[in-house]
């Protein structure tokens, strides 16, 4: 990611032009429209109540979780909730969003707009940095150890913590699946990958919240099981229809298999951004 197109870091000057009639910033605004009870309210509420700009949006909310003051929920396109004890340091788990329902789509269809949301509001809502979001699901003629080692989608973020004297990188895969797709053979595909990654998921294409896959309830209780995160989602290009139905467990890589997996399965441009970053 070139670091001369990312927005400015946020602080609470940056929201000085964002005051409104009432005075209050945007990150103010963003707490007033927030339930008193610490119930959730979705992202897309609170955009249509605000009125902002969807990344001065999601960097105003960013500086109140990191502040103590709000937590970011689950839900179709996420949510938000106001903090009321000060030792609240979970998610809620409640669940929110719209009804959508639209028709089935073949994968590979799928692909491109479910990476401009992983590239937008998914990163944005969970305060991830990804710097390349690739399609390596047509890896061509490259050996990358079979089918089952090979995802459809791969997110990278190399992070730097305040007091740790390392770089670590994270690489998240994404196992894609279309509506008539949907079985625990997803989970297992996905599971597969963590040799290598220290994130998994399973990405679901379910058009009818209403009338889900018969398989969807044992897809998710199969990836609890292994820590397998599940996300379905509606629409593909709208983040207001994806849900994370569960969280996807951290795991931790040989070195050399994280590394291999760089090498061998993405390509020469994210490489490269990748080797800059952990210089």
């Amino acid at each position: 990611m070139n670091t001369d197109d990312l927005p400015a870091p946020a602080t609470e000057a940056n929201w000085s032009e964002e005051q409104g009639a009432t005075g209050l910033s945007l990150k103010d605004r963003i707490l007033e429209q927030l339930p008193v009870d610490g119930s959730l309210k979705p992202n897309a509420e609170l955009l249509s109540a605000l009125g902002a700009d969807k990344q001065d949006f999601w960097s105003a909310r960013e500086l109140l979780v990191e502040e103590g003051k709000a937590v970011r929920g689950r839900g179709r396109g996420g949510s938000t909730a106001r903090v009321l004890d000060a030792e609240l340091t979970t998610e809620p788990v409640d669940e929110v969003g719209a009804e959508y329902a639209l028709p089935r789509q073949p994968e590979d269809a799928l692909y491109e707009p479910l990476k401009k949301v992983l590239l937008g509001d998914w990163q944005s809502d969970k305060g991830f940095d990804y710097l390349a979001v690739e399609d390596v699901s047509r890896a061509g003629r490259r050996i990358t150890g079979g089918k089952w080692t090979r995802p459809d989608l791969v997110a990278v973020e190399v992070q730097v913590f305040t007091y740790l004297p390392v770089k670590t990188l994270s690489v998240h895969t994404f196992e894609v699946k279309p509506s008539d797709m949907i079985d625990v053979t997803a989970v297992y595909e996905a599971l597969a990958h963590r040799r290598a990654a220290t994130h998994s998921y399973v990405l679901l294409h379910v058009p009818d919240d209403q009338q889900p896959p018969v398989a969807l309830e044992g897809v998710i209780t199969e990836a609890r099981r292994h820590g397998i995160g599940v996300i379905v989602f509606a629409d593909p290009s709208n983040y207001d229809t994806w849900e994370e139905k569960v969280v996807a467990d951290r795991t931790e890589p040989e070195p050399a298999a994280l590394d291999d997996f760089v090498r061998v399965q993405l390509p020469e441009a994210a490489r490269s951004k990748i080797e800059k970053a952990v210089r």
